[in-house]
């Protein structure tokens, strides 16, 4: 009887357990994934939610990924997809795995070794073309003088892709002499704009990860650093800080609407088919000549990039797409702009009220603006007649030519 007892307990308990996987099974689903994949479905962050939250979820997300095995409940995955939401906004929802597949030919990892760590650090990465040798060259006669980097506590590095033939020589000679350059085993192209500015971000986080804050921008456009700086002094490295103008151009250009209408040739590299990518508009999105963001929103934006597949627009992809999946908001400036543009003679005046970038310019141009800007004695041409003032602008370059 006892045996018959011990007999029948067994085969419930068997049973018990058995039920219990079952269920537990139904519910969860265990997904084998690697070093690269980046879950942030648990808890998607959207345009209301806070830095916080997803710093949070991102850092639970990493120490599972780190086991190996991650539990998540099946009713939480969201399949990755572009959505349109009310409004016919585009954004894209869900985790879709992103190979960088970026190597760096030419890295300059000891560009950040020498900044102050007791003040504010800032890391600006120039996009720039590898035949861009007069660019770069202006720049550092200019505002990104080796004395003045060394005396603002800033670092100019250059991001190019691939050289031809005949460049690359010349490009890794630059590199050794200068120590600024960063070269991706990427073709130079428009479309891959995009990656680029994600290698940018990668870069920083691997060679310059305690810069305070890091400045994207485009190789034609003068920097005020005195006045950037300015306005980040009441930020820090872990404020959920992206900087920039705020670019109202939001539609999604069509081959329809570019075939009737005026608009300038240029207008049809941002081309978009339907096939690519649905909706009538893009979420909100910096201009992306130039926008500065804290440390802790380049972790967040690069994340962000692994789980979003690449568009070709840069500006688009990183501050609209990606900024909007990891939950940050846009913090205009009206600094940061290309209006009015800047004439050479009138460049003291100009950014006297904290203004922070110029329009676009040639190497030419920008040299003349940087030499009108710091001519000792030059005088705002706003406070003296037209005559006082051409008369003041010629002495003053006069002066500066004879040096």
């Amino acid at each position: 009887m006892r045996r018959f007892w011990y007999a029948k307990y067994a085969a419930t308990l068997l049973a018990s357990t058995a039920l219990t996987f079952h269920l537990l099974h139904s519910t969860t689903t265990h997904v084998k994934v690697d070093s690269e994949n980046i879950f942030r479905d648990y808890e998607k962050p959207t345009e209301g939610r806070t830095a916080n939250t997803f710093t949070k979820s991102s850092s639970y997300l990493r120490r599972k990924l780190s086991q190996g095995i991650f539990a998540t409940p099946r009713n939480h995955v969201v399949s990755p997809r572009w959505t349109v939401l009310p409004g016919n906004i585009t954004i894209h929802e869900g985790d879709e795995h992103v190979p960088l597949d970026i190597s760096f030919d030419i890295k300059a990892e000891n560009l950040c070794e020498d900044l102050d760590f007791t003040k504010k650090m800032l890391l600006v990465f120039v996009a720039s073309s590898a035949d861009h040798f007069s660019q770069r060259k202006v720049i550092r006669e200019t505002w990104g003088l080796k004395q003045l980097q060394q005396a603002f506590n800033y670092r100019i590095m250059f991001l190019l892709g691939k050289g031809d033939q005949d460049s690359q020589p010349q490009i890794e000679h630059e590199g050794y002499r200068y120590g600024d350059l960063v070269q991706i085993n990427l073709t130079e192209s428009f479309r891959n704009l995009g990656r680029k500015s994600v290698a940018g971000l990668l870069w920083s986080k691997n060679f310059c990860a305690r810069a305070d804050f890091v400045m994207k921008m485009d190789d034609d456009i003068l920097i005020h650093i005195p006045n950037l700086l300015k306005a980040l002094e009441s930020w820090t490295r872990t404020d959920s800080l992206l900087m920039c103008h705020e670019n109202r151009m939001r539609k999604i250009l069509r081959k329809e609407l570019l075939d009737r209408t005026d608009l300038p040739p240029s207008y049809h590299k941002y081309e978009v088919s339907q096939n690519e990518l649905p909706g009538q508009y893009y979420p909100p999105y910096c201009s992306g000549m130039a926008y500065v963001f804290a440390s802790s929103v380049r972790d967040r934006l690069l994340e962000a990039s692994l789980a979003t597949p690449i568009f070709f627009i840069e500006d688009v992809y990183l501050t609209g797409f990606c900024r909007h999946k990891a939950g940050i908001v846009i913090r205009p400036h009206s600094g940061i702009t290309l209006r009015p543009p800047i004439k050479s003679h009138q460049a003291s005046c100009s950014f006297r009220d904290g203004r922070i970038t110029s329009q676009e310019v040639g190497a030419d141009e920008l040299h003349l603006m940087w030499v009108e800007l710091n001519t000792q004695g030059f005088f705002c041409p706003q406070l003296l007649g037209y005559a006082n003032k051409r008369k003041q602008f010629d002495s003053a370059r006069n002066e500066i030519s004879s040096l």
